[in-house]
């Protein structure tokens, strides 16, 4: 059987290696501790760097945003009722949307025609809202859920994830029913924003004509309970008087102004808003 030197022996072996040689071994030791920690750190921030780089590519091409639906649906239940038809939109830039259709599966279903988008997400950066302009050339709504005998609740939340600017201009909304009611030339700026706690909804510039008739308006409804209700609307009223004796029919004209103050998330649903005429 093979008998190991001692260790005093194998120390004097080492003690005879040339000093120049061990040298040249620390600094080469000391280099490789040296590049790997400067090479390692470096290599994740360029693999970072370009995975970025390549994200926001993508997210600027013309398909990100179907592609983007279609790899989020198996986990976003709200989306496996959405369908696109015609999509020409990326994810950074906006762009059109030839159809879009989604449905709750309770009864409800929108439908529109003629998207047309665009979004800025550089304010995101600064910590400012994201600002978006979205146009529809027709917005359909139908609302086929079953009557529900409990008195509907307004929610007592209604905060989001982000602050949010919009400019909307729909042609035509439809809400479908027995009596179907048109709305032309809907335009409003919508802005939702605040600290925690003071959060709020806000509609400016608000545009309509309905009913032979144009309305206009602010409304602005805290995110959070109790949910203060401010709304403000005004419009003139046209329509054509019948037809009395001798005299034919004739048109008519009356401005209209509507104040509504309120708690939506207060106890008593009587005391909720108060509106005045």
């Amino acid at each position: 059987m093979a008998r190991h030197p001692p260790l005093r022996h194998r120390v004097q072996q080492l003690s005879t290696v040339p000093v120049v040689l061990w040298r040249r071994l620390v600094g080469a030791v000391v280099f490789a501790i040296g590049w790997l920690t400067v090479w390692l750190p470096g290599a994740a921030t360029a693999t970072a760097l370009a995975g970025a780089i390549a994200l926001w590519v993508w997210a600027g091409s013309s398909s990100s945003l179907e592609q983007a639906v279609a790899l989020a649906r198996p986990w976003v239940p709200a989306l496996q009722t959405l369908t696109l038809d015609g999509t020409d939109a990326s994810l950074r830039n906006g762009g059109r949307i030839q159809r879009l259709d989604w449905r709750d599966g309770a009864g409800l279903s929108v439908s529109a025609q003629g998207i047309d988008f665009s979004l800025d997400l550089r304010p995101l950066l600064k910590a400012e809202p994201l600002t978006l302009a979205l146009h529809l050339d027709t917005l359909v709504v139908d609302d086929q859920s079953p009557p529900n005998p409990e008195p509907p609740t307004p929610p007592n939340n209604l905060t989001l994830p982000l602050d949010l600017q919009v400019a909307l201009d729909v042609d035509r909304l439809t809400l479908n029913g027995p009596q179907p009611v048109h709305i032309d030339h809907l335009r409003a700026e919508y802005r939702y924003g605040g600290e925690d706690g003071e959060a709020s909804h806000l509609i400016s510039d608000l545009h309509l004509e309905v009913a032979q008739g144009s309305y206009g308006g602010t409304i602005a409804l805290q995110a959070e309970a109790p949910m203060a209700l401010n709304a403000d609307l005004h419009g003139q009223l046209t329509t054509v008087l019948p037809a009395m004796g001798d005299e034919p029919p004739r048109p008519w004209q009356s401005p209209v102004a509507v104040r509504v103050r309120g708690m939506l998330a207060n106890e008593d649903p009587s005391q909720s808003a108060l509106a005045s005429v």
